[in-house]
């Protein structure tokens, strides 16, 4: 709660940690003004997107002007993705993508079509709108931070596999989502078991004592399942 308290606000995050981690003290530094990143990122994030569904939308393009190419795979695909993509989003990662299929567009064609639900999904979960006829004006937008972890997942794995189905103007766009995310993702991961010495040993303790707990009842039940079972010399004892 308070790593949300801090990341909505206008307040410079330097300072508000007393650990002396060198990768945190420099998130703090790129992060700068983290409302103002945060709907940086949102800004950014939506046109990552616009360029995916216009690449998707060529590539189907292209593939509707070649006559030898079998679109029953894409029907069925699009068939599958037909409910609008925005709050009515639908469970799974999108359309399959067959194993078997072979034509190199109707494989790059179905990539897009996930990737882009995919992304709705994750965006429609980092920022909603208080009032919808107001659109996205900074002041009737509502951030989620916890899903900034999801956006860096995101964002990673699609410049890591995908570079070659995103073209050129995505690939550019996205690398400057990662520049933006980055820090702020760093600075996330490094604070959620606490942002203070005193939080990080209570969370610590916290969780320390429960897996303990754990721990002590399983073996209780192991004993009390074993009792009786093995003789003086601690061999096992006969079922006869």
């Amino acid at each position: 709660q308070r790593i949300e308290q801090l990341l909505l606000s206008s307040t410079l995050l330097t300072g508000e940690t007393d650990t002396p981690h060198p990768g945190l003290q420099e998130a703090e530094k790129r992060i700068g003004n983290p409302i103002n990143l945060l709907h940086n990122i949102r800004a950014l994030a939506a046109e990552y997107i616009a360029s995916i569904t216009a690449t998707k939308d060529q590539t189907r393009h292209e593939l509707s002007e070649e006559e030898d190419v079998c679109t029953l795979d894409i029907d069925e695909a699009l068939h599958e993705d037909v409910v609008p993509l925005g709050k009515n989003l639908k469970v799974g990662p999108g359309p399959s993508i067959p194993p078997d299929l072979q034509e190199s567009r109707a494989h790059k064609f179905l990539h897009l079509l996930r990737k882009e639900n995919r992304w709705r999904k994750v965006y429609h979960g980092f920022v909603r709108l208080r009032d919808e006829d107001k659109g996205y004006d900074n002041d009737n937008l509502i951030f989620d931070t916890s899903q900034i972890t999801h956006i860096w997942d995101n964002i990673y794995y699609d410049m890591l596999t995908h570079r070659e189905y995103l073209g050129e103007t995505c690939c550019r766009l996205a690398e400057k989502l990662v520049s933006l995310v980055n820090p702020l993702n760093d600075w996330v991961c490094l604070s959620e078991y606490g942002i203070s010495q005193q939080e990080k040993l209570m969370i610590g303790v916290e969780v320390t004592w429960r897996l303990l707990g754990k721990i002590l009842g399983d073996l209780e039940y192991m004993i009390e399942e074993t009792a009786g079972i093995h003789d003086e010399a601690g061999l096992r004892r006969s079922n006869s």
